[in-house]
C-alpha cells in the first residue's frame, strides 16, 4: 500500500520538513509580490486577499501539513485561507465550492495525491480563469 501515489512517507528527516516548508513559505510570497502573477491575476477583491486550498480531506497526514504548514504560512502572507471542508452552507456543497473558487484571490491545489475530485476542483479553478502555476 505504501507505493501508491500520494500514500504519506514516514521517513521523512525534520530538517527536510523544515527546509520545505521555508521553501513554500518563499514561493507563496514570490507570487504575491511577483509583476507576473499581478499582471495574470484579477485584482484583489477585498483588502483581505482571499486563499481556497483544494487538497484531499479526512487524511491525518495532509491535516497535519495544511494545519502545520500551509495555513501558517498564508497567515504569514497576510491570507485568509479556506478548502472544502471549512464550508458549511445550505446550498449544494459543489455549488459552495464553485463559489469559494470564484471569491479566492489565489488558489492553491495539492495534486500529488491523483485524487479525482481535486483535479475536477483545479479544472473549475482554470475555467473560472484563476491564475495557475506549477512549482518545480
Amino acid at each position: 500500500m505504501s507505493d501508491l501515489p500520494g500514500t504519506p512517507r514516514r521517513d521523512i528527516d525534520p530538517a527536510v520538513i523544515q527546509d520545505q516548508l521555508e521553501k513554500l513559505t518563499a514561493q507563496v510570497t514570490r507570487l504575491m509580490e511577483s509583476q507576473q502573477a499581478t499582471e495574470k491575476a484579477p485584482q484583489l477583491a477585498s483588502q483581505h486577499p482571499k486563499c481556497f486550498i483544494i487538497m484531499p480531506f479526512g487524511i491525518q497526514d495532509l491535516e497535519d501539513l495544511y494545519s502545520e504548514f500551509i495555513v501558517p504560512v498564508l497567515d504569514d502572507c497576510k491570507l485568509e485561507c479556506a478548502r472544502g471542508d471549512d464550508i458549511f452552507g445550505s446550498n449544494v456543497v459543489m455549488e459552495d465550492v464553485k463559489a469559494a473558487i470564484a471569491t479566492a484571490d489565489l488558489v492553491i491545489a495539492d495534486l500529488s495525491g491523483q485524487n479525482p475530485n481535486v483535479f475536477y476542483e483545479v479544472g473549475i479553478a482554470q475555467t473560472l480563469g484563476k491564475f495557475c502555476s506549477r512549482s518545480q
